[in-house]
């Protein structure tokens, strides 16, 4: 048994929300560069894989369904003492928590999030188990609010899993596999998610196309309304998705799959001869395997409705409460209002030195200029770190100690706070940002 400063050492119960790992090259590298190493568990990453040692003796881990995982690849658990893996509807962060209120226009309050029925869950689970956690009944005040759960929100809930479960039996009857078992009894991860994710291919034809205020219709479900930057990232998302489908549409409907890949590369206008961007190699290769030709076949039938889900309970968990994790997944640019300080503070300092800025960079500093002569908390908040940097610059004239008290000073008032943070972010700077706006 393993020991902490003598004492032997049990974990009675390990609750895990969601593992995944993106540590060196994530699968994301597999798919487009057919790199078959890449799966995102590199260096230490390489550890959560191995079998929990036999001091853990009961574990819980909760899993996202919906998920993309070419951004963040599934950890399983391995283990010899008893562990169950639970499939949830949702992306990653609606499971495992850490989306904010009001994001995409989703959950305006704590007991509105998704992720408070993965929450509960664990929470009975962990109690069950024997960990000494507060009796819901027993909670008052702000730890009430934090197990709160929506009545909307439950209700949603048990739309979704009545038309999963429906779903799931006649799935089964339809491919004449034998008395259809219920949905519960269902122990293949593979074959959870595809149910899920039918679930919301389904929604998203039912919504991929515009609605006469040229926005996709998934716009009527949320209760809020995203602000300018999320509906663009999620327009941007949806024109990508109805772009895939209308081009993978555009493959005969009648060839097999083993034969999507050359009819693909068929009508691809010819490559570059330089080494061609990761997108443009991504479908290419993932018709090469056969695991993919599979998903990406069935996966076009429901989004052309040819595999249409009897019924629309599940609508409302997906439009309300789920929301698009592609769309707010960011590689480049800003995306909190403390990158949005920092940037502002580079980009200032970026034109005083005279270097060239790009169209998206110029209109932030152009904003900057505009509204800073009448936004004293913004000016002061920028001018203050400027003002700091040149006492450092300027101290390097003087002696060692100078420099050092310099340095010191703006490590600890250098950070923006939270009310400057609030002020950068509200002044109306920065625009809308698009993909082509992050510099690569």
């Amino acid at each position: 048994m393993a020991k902490c400063d003598g004492l032997p050492v049990r974990i009675g119960f390990l609750g895990l929300f969601e593992c995944v790992a993106s540590v060196g090259l994530a699968d994301s590298a597999r798919r487009a560069a057919g790199l078959p190493m890449a799966d995102g568990h590199f260096a230490w990453a390489a550890e959560v894989r191995k079998t929990l040692p036999p001091e853990v003796r009961r574990v819980v881990h909760m899993l996202a369904a919906h998920e993309q995982r070419l951004n963040f690849p599934l950890t399983r658990i391995q283990a010899d003492c008893p562990h169950t893996e639970i499939v949830y509807p949702g992306m990653h962060s609606d499971v495992g928590g850490g989306y904010g209120l009001g994001t995409q226009g989703r959950s305006p309050s704590d007991g509105e999030l998704l992720s408070q029925a993965a929450l509960l869950h664990m929470h009975k689970a962990a109690r069950i188990a024997g960990v000494p956690l507060l009796d819901p009944l027993r909670m008052r005040g702000d730890l009430l609010k934090d197990y709160a759960l929506d009545k909307d929100l439950a209700a949603s809930w048990n739309f979704y899993m009545r038309q999963a479960s429906a779903d799931h039996l006649a799935e089964q009857t339809s491919r004449g596999t034998g008395l259809p078992a219920p949905l519960q009894d269902c122990r293949s991860h593979d074959a959870l998610v595809r149910l899920h994710m039918r679930l919301y291919y389904d929604f998203r034809r039912a919504h991929l196309g515009p609605t006469p205020g040229n926005r996709p219709g998934f716009w009527i479900w949320p209760k809020a309304s995203p602000n300018a930057q999320e509906r663009e990232d999620i327009d941007s998302y949806n024109a990508l998705l109805l772009g895939d489908v209308r081009r993978l549409g555009s493959i005969k409907p009648d060839l097999p799959c083993n034969h999507l890949l050359g009819e693909m590369l068929a009508r691809r206008p010819p490559m570059p001869p330089a080494m061609p961007h990761p997108s443009q190699r991504q479908l290419p290769r993932q018709l090469m395997r056969a695991q993919d030709q599979e998903w990406m076949a069935w996966a076009l039938d429901v989004m052309q409705g040819k595999r249409r889900v009897d019924g629309d309970g599940h609508y409302y968990l997906i439009g309300r409460y789920m929301h698009d994790s592609l769309a707010g997944f960011y590689l480049l640019g800003y995306t909190t209002r403390e990158e949005k300080s920092e940037t502002l503070l580079a980009l200032v300092e970026k034109k005083a030195r005279g270097e060239a800025l790009n169209a998206h960079e110029a209109e932030v500093v152009t904003n900057y200029n505009r509204i800073s002569p009448t936004n004293a908390a913004v000016k002061k908040a920028i001018q203050k770190r400027i003002d700091d940097k040149n006492d450092i610059e300027n101290a390097q004239y003087a002696d060692l100690t100078a420099v050092l008290k310099a340095r010191e000073e703006y490590a600890r008032t250098g950070v923006f706070d939270t009310d400057e943070n609030r002020a950068i972010d509200e002044s109306g700077i920065f625009p809308v940002l698009k993909d082509g706006d992050a510099e690569e």
